[in-house]
């Protein structure tokens, strides 16, 4: 789960380096969905980007796709810790299938998001 970083700026004054603080910047975060017998992970995918880009080409608003989303962080005993709120999120790439028949494992859907601001709810 990515928090904010900030960038250092760097300013020569009087023939001194000074260092004061930057800009605030929040990285993407990713999340691992796992596929059913219905591809409910991928449909769910296909929703939101249907949300953000209409089938003329054209986007809409961002009031109309953007959501929040509320990350429960757990202990061992499956109880909730700490939430992390991330407000304005949208996804902006998934990453492919990836099939290994050795292995036989669940299909895994992963997809990266962006968010305007994140919060300790």
């Amino acid at each position: 789960m990515p928090f904010y970083a900030m960038n250092g700026d760097s300013y020569l004054i009087n023939y001194r380096r000074h260092n004061t603080a930057g800009q605030f910047t929040l990285n993407n975060f990713s999340a691992t969905f796992y596929e059913d017998l219905y591809n409910s992970a991928e449909l769910w995918y296909e929703a939101w980007l249907g949300m953000i880009r209409n089938a003329d080409g054209t986007f809409n608003y961002p009031s109309y796709y953007k959501q929040d989303v509320l990350i429960f962080k757990l202990d061992v005993m499956d109880i909730v810790v700490d939430t992390v709120r991330y407000v304005g999120c949208f996804p902006v790439v998934a990453e492919p299938y990836r099939f290994k028949s050795a292995l036989s494992g669940r299909i895994v859907l992963q997809v990266s998001f962006l968010a305007d601001e994140v919060y300790k709810a």
